[in-house]
């Protein structure tokens, strides 16, 4: 069940044309923490969802709904993205954006602004092309999660949190 009732409904799938390359570059994001990503409804009742729609529902701009999982307790979360005329990033930032939303399932937040290459920096808009799940700990934007014992306060490492996450 999405968490804000605000956004429970019935939501159309993404139709963009690039559907298979943002499914395989989210795939190539998460590939090094053996994660399935899958366009499919798993057998297995415990999974999380992302909702990737098409279909325009805008708050102040905001490219969707996303919650924030801090100790990666709980399944079946959902989030919802809006990838819509109204609302998208652009082809090059989509698949960092999804993942970015993703992340959250595991306990990942919003990186500081300086955090180009990371895929959770605030701005999706700014984080480079290639961005990856960083190792390095870097500073949280406001940090909610309580951070591990390999960070300092207020940082996170994105690929210690997933490798956590999915021992």
């Amino acid at each position: 069940m999405v968490a804000n009732p605000l956004l429970e409904g019935r939501y159309g799938p993404y139709l963009g044309p690039d559907r298979l390359q943002l499914l395989n570059a989210v795939r190539g994001h998460f590939a090094p923490f053996e994660l399935c990503v899958t366009d499919q409804e798993p057998n297995d009742p415990a999974y999380d969802m992302l909702v990737i729609t098409s279909d325009t529902f805008s708050v102040d701009g905001s490219f969707g709904y996303v919650s924030l999982d801090c100790e990666n307790v709980d399944s079946n979360n959902v989030n919802v993205l809006f990838l819509s005329e109204d609302v998208d990033p652009g082809p090059p930032k989509r698949p960092l954006l999804i993942s970015n939303f993703a992340g959250r399932f595991y306990g990942l937040e919003s990186l500081a602004p300086e955090t180009p290459s990371d895929i959770m920096n605030r701005f999706v808009s700014d984080t480079n092309n290639g961005a990856t799940f960083s190792d390095p700990c870097v500073p949280v934007h406001e940090a909610v999660c309580i951070t591990s014992a390999i960070c300092q306060a207020s940082h996170q490492s994105a690929s210690t949190r997933l490798n956590d996450a999915f021992e």
